[in-house]
């Protein structure tokens, strides 16, 4: 999802303390960051702190309907004394529809909470994820102090998605372990799942009509797809994305309005 490749923590150098408490009814964990992404190396003294906890309420019950309902909540917290000219997020398929302004710096914290839920009933599941990302203190500098341009940078997005599958496996957070593996000789197939989403991302205003950034203040997009699950280890998934975006954005010299992007995976799991 675009909240998931833009307003999520990237996988960062950290220590990490997790585990579950009264059988598995609540998950937690905890984690110490530099908090500058993927391989690279600490820009400053200050450490990322993230938490997350994920409560399966009704996990002992024998009720169909709510056995399978879980809660989860995360935060992060860091300071951010960073550029961040040049800066962008990014759509399914890779067009930049937001912008940090060349000489944008943060030279505050960086805070992110959300919420989310995942509802696993029989073959469907029903899951929502909410997310929140503040920067308290953006700096565009000018010739002198005084011209310097000061914003906090606010950016809310939620989606809603849910899957059914056709073969009639029992969804859960795990894997899908198919009734009966991909085997032509056999005649069984696998597998198969419906899935589909909807999401939307706002951001606030005053950022682009304070030269802090270009792009769109906003944008809502709808995916369906099908994944095919062969075994217990592979995973083939095909989706269709459709963005549209509030205000025109560049991408490749020619502005547009929206995007469609066809994705295609192969995933493996050992």
């Amino acid at each position: 999802s675009i909240l998931g490749k833009n307003f999520a923590p990237s996988r960062d150098p950290s220590v990490q303390l997790h585990g579950k408490l009264f059988e598995g009814l609540i998950e937690y964990a905890a984690a110490v960051s530099n908090g500058d992404g993927l391989n690279a190396g600490d820009s400053n003294d200050e450490k990322d702190f993230a938490g997350r906890v994920v409560v399966t309420p009704f996990k002992k019950t024998e009720n169909w309907w709510v056995k399978g309902l879980r809660l989860g909540g995360n935060a992060t917290h860091g300071v951010q004394g960073k550029s961040l000219g040049g800066r962008t997020f990014l759509t399914a398929g890779d067009s930049a529809w937001f912008r940090f302004a060349s000489g944008v710096e943060s030279v505050s914290t960086l805070d992110r909470v959300g919420a989310d839920f995942a509802w696993y009933v029989g073959p469907a599941s029903i899951k929502g994820e909410w997310n929140r990302l503040t920067y308290d203190d953006l700096v565009l500098r000018g010739a002198t102090r005084a011209q310097d341009v000061r914003r906090d940078f606010l950016a809310d997005g939620y989606y809603v998605s849910a899957s059914y599958l056709l073969t009639g496996e029992d969804r859960t957070a795990a894997w899908v372990k198919p009734k009966a593996n991909f085997d032509p000789r056999q005649g069984t197939w696998g597998a198969w799942e419906l899935v589909g989403r909807y999401e939307y991302v706002d951001l606030n205003h005053n950022v682009f009509s304070d030269r802090l950034a270009t792009g769109t203040e906003s944008l809502w997009g709808v995916a369906g797809g099908i994944n095919w699950y062969l075994n217990p280890n592979v995973r083939v998934m095909a989706d269709y994305e459709y963005t549209r975006f509030a205000e025109d954005v560049a991408v490749g010299g020619q502005t547009q309005d929206d995007e469609h992007v066809v994705l295609f995976r192969v995933q493996f799991q050992f």
